[in-house]
Protein backbone atom coordinates (compact mmCIF):
# COMPACT_ATOMS: atom_id res chain seq x y z
CA UNK A 1 0.00 0.00 0.00
CA UNK A 2 2.77 2.41 0.80
CA UNK A 3 4.27 2.09 -2.87
CA UNK A 4 1.42 3.22 -4.26
CA UNK A 5 0.86 6.21 -2.30
CA UNK A 6 4.14 6.80 -3.31
CA UNK A 7 3.44 6.39 -6.67
CA UNK A 8 0.81 8.34 -6.83
CA UNK A 9 2.36 11.77 -5.41
CA UNK A 10 5.25 10.76 -7.70
CA UNK A 11 2.60 11.06 -10.71
CA UNK A 12 0.73 13.95 -9.29
CA UNK A 13 3.46 16.10 -8.89
CA UNK A 14 4.77 15.60 -12.56
CA UNK A 15 1.39 17.86 -13.15
CA UNK A 16 2.74 21.97 -13.99
CA UNK A 17 0.01 22.89 -12.10
CA UNK A 18 0.06 20.59 -9.15
CA UNK A 19 1.22 23.35 -6.80
CA UNK A 20 -1.65 25.62 -6.84
CA UNK A 21 -4.63 22.82 -8.25
CA UNK A 22 -7.56 21.82 -6.08
CA UNK A 23 -9.26 19.45 -8.89
CA UNK A 24 -9.70 16.58 -6.28
CA UNK A 25 -10.04 14.02 -9.41
CA UNK A 26 -6.58 13.85 -10.88
CA UNK A 27 -6.23 11.83 -13.70
CA UNK A 28 -2.71 11.53 -12.93
CA UNK A 29 -3.14 9.95 -9.59
CA UNK A 30 -3.42 6.14 -10.07
CA UNK A 31 -6.24 6.51 -7.09
CA UNK A 32 -8.36 8.67 -8.87
CA UNK A 33 -11.40 6.20 -8.55
CA UNK A 34 -11.15 6.50 -4.58
CA UNK A 35 -11.25 10.37 -4.35
CA UNK A 36 -15.40 11.65 -4.76
CA UNK A 37 -15.69 14.40 -6.68
CA UNK A 38 -18.57 17.53 -5.13
CA UNK A 39 -20.68 19.98 -6.75
CA UNK A 40 -18.32 23.11 -5.96
CA UNK A 41 -14.99 21.36 -6.80
CA UNK A 42 -12.77 22.58 -9.48
CA UNK A 43 -11.86 19.81 -12.38
CA UNK A 44 -8.28 19.21 -13.86
CA UNK A 45 -7.26 21.95 -16.10
CA UNK A 46 -5.43 19.56 -17.87
CA UNK A 47 -8.08 17.24 -18.16
CA UNK A 48 -10.67 19.79 -19.65
CA UNK A 49 -8.09 20.41 -22.08
CA UNK A 50 -7.17 17.09 -23.27
CA UNK A 51 -11.01 17.34 -25.21
CA UNK A 52 -10.77 20.28 -26.93
CA UNK A 53 -9.90 19.92 -30.65
CA UNK A 54 -5.79 20.01 -30.61
CA UNK A 55 -5.47 18.38 -28.20
CA UNK A 56 -2.83 16.23 -28.91
CA UNK A 57 -0.76 19.18 -30.61
CA UNK A 58 -1.12 21.65 -27.73
CA UNK A 59 -0.15 19.40 -25.28
CA UNK A 60 3.16 17.94 -27.41
CA UNK A 61 3.80 21.72 -27.90
CA UNK A 62 3.93 22.13 -24.46
CA UNK A 63 5.82 19.26 -24.61
CA UNK A 64 3.59 17.28 -22.26
CA UNK A 65 2.79 14.70 -24.64
CA UNK A 66 3.10 11.79 -21.72
CA UNK A 67 0.65 13.46 -19.71
CA UNK A 68 -1.82 13.34 -22.36
CA UNK A 69 -1.43 9.59 -23.06
CA UNK A 70 -2.09 9.19 -19.54
CA UNK A 71 -5.13 11.04 -19.30
CA UNK A 72 -6.75 9.35 -22.24
CA UNK A 73 -5.97 6.15 -20.72
CA UNK A 74 -8.46 6.78 -17.63
CA UNK A 75 -10.93 10.08 -19.32
CA UNK A 76 -13.66 7.69 -20.11
CA UNK A 77 -13.72 6.28 -16.90
CA UNK A 78 -13.43 9.23 -14.81
CA UNK A 79 -16.37 10.62 -17.44
CA UNK A 80 -18.30 7.51 -16.84
CA UNK A 81 -18.24 7.38 -13.01
CA UNK A 82 -18.79 11.56 -12.32
CA UNK A 83 -21.97 12.61 -14.61
CA UNK A 84 -20.24 16.57 -13.60
CA UNK A 85 -16.94 16.21 -14.73
CA UNK A 86 -18.96 14.82 -17.89
CA UNK A 87 -20.81 17.77 -17.91
CA UNK A 88 -17.95 19.49 -17.92
CA UNK A 89 -15.75 17.75 -20.22
CA UNK A 90 -18.63 18.29 -23.25
CA UNK A 91 -18.88 22.40 -22.17
CA UNK A 92 -14.74 22.51 -22.47
CA UNK A 93 -15.27 20.38 -26.03
CA UNK A 94 -16.86 23.05 -27.49
CA UNK A 95 -14.56 25.71 -26.30
CA UNK A 96 -11.16 26.74 -27.50
CA UNK A 97 -8.02 25.66 -25.98
CA UNK A 98 -6.30 27.77 -22.95
CA UNK A 99 -3.10 26.22 -23.44
CA UNK A 100 -3.35 27.85 -27.29
CA UNK A 101 -4.45 31.39 -25.93
CA UNK A 102 -0.87 31.09 -23.24
CA UNK A 103 1.05 30.35 -26.55
CA UNK A 104 -0.82 32.99 -29.03
CA UNK A 105 -0.45 35.62 -26.46
CA UNK A 106 2.84 34.39 -25.04
CA UNK A 107 4.06 34.79 -28.97
CA UNK A 108 2.24 37.66 -29.80
CA UNK A 109 4.64 39.86 -26.81
CA UNK A 110 7.53 38.29 -28.28
CA UNK A 111 7.19 39.22 -32.05
CA UNK A 112 6.03 42.91 -30.11
CA UNK A 113 9.32 43.06 -28.59
CA UNK A 114 10.94 41.88 -31.55
CA UNK A 115 8.95 44.43 -33.77
CA UNK A 116 9.60 47.41 -30.93
CA UNK A 117 13.68 46.58 -31.40
CA UNK A 118 13.70 46.65 -34.99
CA UNK A 119 11.63 50.34 -34.77
CA UNK A 120 14.44 51.54 -32.47
CA UNK A 121 17.72 50.33 -34.95
CA UNK A 122 15.50 51.98 -37.49
CA UNK A 123 15.44 55.55 -35.90
CA UNK A 124 18.94 55.03 -35.14
CA UNK A 125 20.20 54.57 -38.97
Amino acid sequence: MEATKTTTITCANSCPRFQNCNAPICPLDVNWHKRSNLRDDSTCFYLLESVKDGARTNFEGAQLGMMYERILTVRGDIESSNKRIKSKLESAEKSTSRMTRKFIATTNEVVEEEVNKLEVLGDLI
